[in-house]
């Protein structure tokens, strides 16, 4: 059973992914966090196994965070969840070592999908986001016969 930690400020995403979770039957009943504080004092009494993570936090940066849950604890693995959907966010947010990016928009299964992937040591980012970041990534230029 996993040990998992939503960091998270708004109340009805947070129970709507608590009872998912304990519906999943993979964890018991996550804790909550809902400020940079309050996760680094939880962290400080429980280790978890899994933390879900949002990058807009009323005292601080999520991906900031991530840096320095990762840095600390290592094995821990974070899976962001957010409404940010932007190349840059998504990045950085890896970078800092993430090992998912799912979208507050996406559908349930998805989100237990994530944290399966996650849990198995899988990167794991939502439909919509691996569409961004591949389509980023394949940007390749075409020219006409004038131009080239």
């Amino acid at each position: 059973m996993y040990k998992i930690l939503i960091v998270d400020d708004h109340p009805v995403l947070v129970d709507g992914l608590k009872s998912l979770l304990i519906e999943y039957r993979q964890c018991g009943s996550p804790q909550i966090a809902a400020s940079v504080a309050e996760c680094k004092k939880l962290m400080g009494q429980e280790r978890y196994d899994l933390i879900l993570l949002d990058i807009n936090l009323p005292d601080g940066s999520g991906i900031d965070l991530c840096g320095d849950i990762k840095q600390i604890y290592p094995q821990t693995k974070i899976l962001a969840i957010t409404s940010f959907s932007e190349f840059t966010y998504v990045s950085k947010m890896m970078a800092n070592g993430a090992s998912g990016y799912i979208l507050k928009n996406a559908m349930p299964e998805e989100i237990v999908k994530g944290v399966e992937a996650v849990m198995s040591g899988e990167t794991f980012l939502c439909h919509e986001v691996d569409m961004l970041m591949n389509k980023k990534n394949d940007q390749q230029i075409y020219l006409t016969r004038r131009e080239s």
